[in-house]
């Protein structure tokens, strides 16, 4: 089993060369001639693996709340009778929403 100093290392190599285009197979094979085990490297790639998916996705509450803004907006500009009276509570919401994410992403470029 990796030591827990090199799994993380190990799985920051990985992860560069797979975003370089270097093929996995190829990777998997200099990693074994290198002394790596099967396992060790099966455990890094599943930890790039979990990573690179998570990248780019954005949590239900923001699609959520964007989908209000653009409501609220909408309904700011086109009367509809029936749903006037939500016009500002979608804004409202959507805005919220959306400047909170703003904020969550601040906060993570600073720290």
């Amino acid at each position: 089993m990796a030591d827990k100093k090199v799994l993380p290392e190990l799985a920051a190599f990985i992860k560069k060369k797979l975003k370089s285009g270097y093929p996995q197979g190829e990777l998997t094979n200099d990693l074994l001639k290198e002394g790596y085990s099967q396992d060790e490297i099966n455990q890094a790639l599943l930890a790039t693996s979990s990573e690179v998916t998570e990248e780019g996705r954005f949590p239900l509450w923001l699609v959520f709340s964007a989908g209000l803004l653009v409501l609220g907006i909408t309904l700011i500009l086109v009367d509809i009778t029936w749903l006037t009276r939500y016009k500002w509570y979608c804004f409202a919401i959507g805005i919220i929403g959306v400047g909170r994410w703003i904020v969550i992403q601040q906060e993570q470029k600073k720290g």
